[in-house]
């Protein structure tokens, strides 16, 4: 429950500075790789999940956009 309420407030503190995230659990899923990064941050306790902290693009003046399919493309609604 703890890591989920510090993982929203990140998210949401990153996002409101105008930085992407990207959370990557698998370097948690297993002991080996868990350690590793207990060593790396010093931590005590045992890691749950690492957030990956940038500059979104979207943010950047020169971004092109990549094209995107119409979205009729994509979604069909069945009634």
């Amino acid at each position: 429950m703890r890591c989920g309420e510090a993982l929203s407030a990140v998210l949401l503190e990153c996002t409101m500075a105008g930085m992407a995230t990207c959370a990557l659990t698998p370097m948690t899923e297993m002991a080996e790789s868990r350690n590793i990064v207990a060593q790396i941050t010093g931590t005590v306790g045992q890691p749950q999940l690492l957030i990956r902290v940038g500059r979104s693009p979207a943010h950047e003046q020169h971004v092109e956009h990549t094209p995107r399919r119409p979205l009729t493309e994509v979604l069909e609604i069945r009634c």
